[in-house]
């Protein structure tokens, strides 16, 4: 897993321990989501929003601030921007964005649990 990870990508800051404990996390959320009904081909970027944001909200304040800082997103980031392809081609982006997103929204929690519930859905269907 260390090999994975590169020092300069979005978790490369974190040390061993707490990145692995936060991919544990990560990876609980994807076995949460694997039971949400996908009304599309495929929910990877719902799924991957859900498990990343989890992933960083696991961290500690320290280390979430410190991947904020590394992240400097410092606009509004629209829902479109988190999406599978993004999410495939560009994971630590992803995460970087997926956790700015969340961010601005006004709950939270509330926004979690509507994705985890499958009310919200950062998918398409392809043409």
């Amino acid at each position: 897993m260390a090999q994975r990870r590169t020092p300069h990508g979005a978790f490369g800051f974190l040390p061993i321990e707490a990145y692995f404990d936060s991919v544990l996390v990560h990876e609980l959320a994807h076995a949460l989501y694997d039971r949400v009904p996908c009304p599309f081909e495929a929910c990877v970027g719902s799924a991957e929003y859900l498990a990343y944001t989890l992933q960083i909200m696991s961290l500690a304040p320290a280390d979430r601030r410190a991947f904020e800082s590394r992240a400097a997103i410092e606009r509004t980031i629209v829902a479109e921007e988190v999406n599978s392809f993004i999410a495939l081609i560009a994971p630590d982006r992803f995460a970087q964005k997926a956790w700015a997103h969340l961010n601005q929204q006004g709950d939270r929690c509330a926004f979690l649990a509507q994705i985890a519930q499958g009310e919200i859905y950062f998918d398409f269907e392809e043409p």
